[in-house]
Formats: C-alpha cells, sequence, structure tokens
C-alpha cells in the first residue's frame, strides 16, 4: 500500500514588527522595553549560537534578525511607528482609495505657503524663508501633539480616534516636506557664501 504523500506545511504568515519585539500593539511604548525587548531577541539570534546550525536553519536565523533590525528601526521612531500602526489598522495614509482623503481645504494652504516660500527663496530673502520654516515647524509639532493625543484614546481601546490620527500624519507629511526644502536652501545658501566671501553673509577672511 502506498503511503499517502505528507502535504507540505503551510508556510507561517508574516509577523508584524509587535510581535516580533514580543510586545502590545499600542502606540505609547516605552524607549526602554523596546530597547529591551531588541537587545533579549538579537542574543537569541546571534549568529555565534547558531554556528552549528543547518544551511537552512542559518539562513532563518538571518532573516529573523533582518525582520528583528527592522522592527527596531520602525517601532523606535515615533513619526515611523505612528504611519506604521495605522497601517496595520488598515489606513493607508498614501492611498486615497483606502478612504482616508486630504482635505481640500488643508492641501490649498500648503499650496500658499509653498508659493510663499518659493517666491522668498526666489528672492534669497533668507528672513522670510527662516520665519515661514519656523511656523511650519510649530504647525508640524502641534500636528504630532494631536496626532499622541487620539493615540492615546486608541490605546484605551477606541479604534474610532485613527481616522482623525491619520489627518494629523497626513499633515505631519506635507509640513516635513516643507521644512526639508527649508533646510536644502539654507544648506545651498550657506555654501554659497562660505564659497565666494564677497557675497552678502559671505565668510571673509
Amino acid at each position: 500500500m502506498n503511503a499517502t504523500p505528507a502535504t507540505p506545511a503551510t508556510p507561517a504568515p508574516p509577523r508584524d514588527h509587535y510581535e516580533v519585539l514580543g510586545i502590545e500593539r499600542r502606540y505609547h511604548v516605552a524607549p526602554d522595553e523596546l530597547e529591551r525587548r531588541f537587545h533579549e531577541q538579537s542574543r537569541l539570534l546571534h549568529p555565534d549560537r547558531h554556528m552549528k546550525a543547518e544551511p537552512q536553519a542559518r539562513v532563518k536565523t538571518a532573516l529573523a534578525t533582518s525582520q528583528l533590525n527592522q522592527a527596531y528601526r520602525t517601532l523606535r521612531d515615533p513619526v515611523r511607528r505612528a504611519e506604521y500602526l495605522v497601517g496595520l489598522e488598515g489606513i493607508a495614509l498614501s492611498d486615497e482609495r483606502s478612504g482616508h482623503k486630504v482635505a481640500p481645504a488643508f492641501l490649498l494652504e500648503i499650496l500658499e505657503l509653498r508659493e510663499a516660500l518659493a517666491d522668498a527663496k526666489a528672492e534669497g530673502n533668507r528672513a522670510q524663508v527662516a520665519a515661514l520654516g519656523a511656523d511650519v515647524a510649530r504647525r508640524r509639532a502641534e500636528a504630532m501633539a494631536s496626532a499622541d493625543a487620539g493615540f492615546a484614546r486608541y490605546d484605551a481601546g477606541d479604534r474610532g480616534a485613527l481616522p482623525a490620527v491619520a489627518d494629523q500624519l497626513v499633515a505631519e507629511r506635507y509640513f516635513r516636506r516643507f521644512l526639508d526644502e527649508v533646510e536644502a536652501f539654507d544648506e545651498a545658501t550657506a555654501a554659497a557664501a562660505a564659497a565666494d566671501p564677497a557675497a552678502p553673509g559671505g565668510v571673509r577672511p
């Protein structure tokens, strides 16, 4: 009698970052707890502990190490953790088809800010660029504070807080890009001034 072929084992589904680190799915995670869990898992996966393992087992260990590192890098950063968490809950910030849309009024406001920044840059008005940057930096901090408050409700079991959190995270993205442009302008202006001491603000010997 022929033996029935064994059914191949079903691959385990990929674990999310919280499961990898063995912590509860929530936004407010104590940094020291996150670091402790990371180091505990790192010690278990250290190559020295698996030197005599089969090649396939060593490959699995290497993959697990990569997953662990990615989980730790994501969850230790407040913004990346926030975006990752709402993604786990089904809200894709970059895809309006998911049902999360950016308010037209906010988009118009961002457009006006970018136009003001473009004018200030074209005029070489460093004071105006700095003022715009300071205003947007303040608004970015406010957006993250609002998101933090919404996540406090989520951590307490209120998943209905997430759409408003997502609004703040989208705003944070726009503000962050704006500030990146301000920083690039500042760096370019400083480099130009250093290269040409005769220019306004140049570095003279």
